[in-house]
């Protein structure tokens, strides 16, 4: 295990569609075919189709650790917590234990109450049915210009229908003042400053280093709080995330700081959920590569579907759904793609899940073209039209500072016509100057 964040991590698998959820056959006799199912079932989200019984037989004959875990951190059912305890703990491994809910006793019987207004409701609706007059219609009085509101101009004295939506919805004012939540994924080759990029973000940083190497410029950045941590595979890179979110949401709740979450690299996190999936569900193979995941499995689903939900839904949606800034560095690979549409070298783009880029709102592109001066073109913003190029020895900072140069020009101009002097920096702006290029 790695050291520093401890080990929370709920195992669970998305459901999938299956054509047989049946358990009323003879499978739960037969040790592998118990296992079988019960696999189906902690990916189908259905174990409460499996009788305590067979899981109280079954268990024990289930060579799977990793899968008893899976069962015992998605099963509904808190009478059967025990069966699953009992088996993890002979076997000597480590897991979360479940408490089961405060009111776990079920009372099936329906509540008393009182009918008496139920009655007198039935009496009322009696007699509305009875009459033969329909009720009219409310009238609705237009002015001259076809309103029915006066003075619809201006909502200067507030929304008077806001009740309708409830305190969890926003204006805009409100959306403004919360603050801008910066989602960056950084890419390019190595030594191009990916790391010092990341480590540039506003603090605390919370550091998941998957490449075991940023600790060698840590010293660059006396003055931050930055908490590193080094997972070894997808489980451990799960439970750090968790450990994370924990930890700035205490900042965030005691003192109003949002912090940062890196995980370095995707590419890696890509690379360790294909390794988890041939783990779990391949047990005879340690080598994804020779996994032919083309194949499809017994249920519906084919092999890349599910990996795609440990990357996707198990791992990236934690960190996207959080209300903290995240930075989501990836190395490059080469687009042959490209070359098939005929371009005559293939040029470069992010490596790791091809949905990355869509989950983050500024990409920015690192280069270290005469290998000395890293430079920087930003790809993409969520708060700019505009792209540019030539950001030279980039942080976070500086591409935040010239976005909002940007921002500025752009809202002030009304169109997307930015002039390179609206910023201190010496870029490039446009609206396509940010192209993927090879190194």
């Amino acid at each position: 295990m790695s050291e520093g964040w401890g080990n929370q991590y709920n195992g669970e698998v998305e459901d999938v569609d299956s054509s047989d959820n049946s358990t009323d056959d003879d499978s739960d006799n037969d040790p592998d075919e118990f296992q079988q199912k019960l696999q189906e079932a902690v990916l189908n989200d259905n174990l409460e189709d499996i009788d305590p019984s067979s899981i109280r037989f079954g268990l024990d004959n289930v060579e799977s650790t990793n899968l008893i875990k899976e069962a015992y951190q998605s099963d509904t059912r808190t009478e059967n917590l025990e069966m699953y305890e009992s088996v993890l703990m002979a076997r000597d491994v480590d897991f979360e234990k479940r408490n089961p809910p405060e009111n776990s006793d079920t009372d099936d019987s329906l509540p008393e109450f009182d009918n008496s207004e139920t009655e007198a409701e039935s009496e009322s609706v009696s007699e509305v049915e009875s009459s033969n007059d329909p009720e009219p219609e409310p009238q609705i009085e237009d002015d001259a210009q076809g309103n029915d509101m006066e003075d619809t101009d201006s909502l200067e004295d507030g929304d008077p229908f806001q009740e309708v939506l409830g305190d969890e919805w926003m204006n805009r004012e409100e959306a403004a003042e919360s603050g801008t939540i910066y989602r960056v994924l950084p890419w390019g080759r190595p030594e191009t400053g990916k790391t010092h990029f990341s480590m540039s973000m506003p603090e605390p940083i919370l550091y998941i280093d998957t490449e075991n190497k940023a600790s060698d410029i840590a010293d660059k950045f006396p003055n931050k709080t930055i908490k590193f941590i080094t997972p070894r595979n997808y489980t451990e890179a799960v439970q750090a995330v968790e450990k994370a979110l924990d930890y700035l949401r205490k900042w965030l709740d005691k003192r109003g700081v949002r912090g940062t979450i890196v995980v370095d690299s995707m590419t890696d996190m890509w690379s360790w959920s294909q390794e988890e999936y041939v783990n779990r569900y391949y047990p005879t193979s340690d080598n994804p590569d020779e996994v032919d995941f083309n194949s499809a499995m017994e249920g519906g689903s084919d092999d890349w579907k599910v990996i795609k939900r440990l990357h996707n839904d198990k791992f990236r949606k934690k960190l996207v759904d959080s209300p903290f800034h995240i930075c989501l560095p990836c190395r490059a690979k080469e687009d042959y793609s490209q070359v098939f549409e005929g371009k005559s070298q293939a040029p470069d783009m992010p490596s790791g899940e091809k949905e990355n880029v869509y989950v983050v709102n500024h990409i920015i592109h690192l280069q270290n073209p005469d290998g000395g001066n890293r430079v920087g073109h930003l790809e993409k913003s969520g708060l700019i039209c505009s792209q540019f190029s030539g950001l030279t020895q980039p942080t976070f900072e500086k591409m935040k500072d010239v976005i909002l140069d940007i921002k500025s020009n752009e809202l002030e101009a009304g169109d997307t016509n930015v002039d390179e002097s609206v910023t201190d920096y010496d870029v490039e702006v446009g609206t396509s100057v940010a192209s993927r290029g090879g190194e």
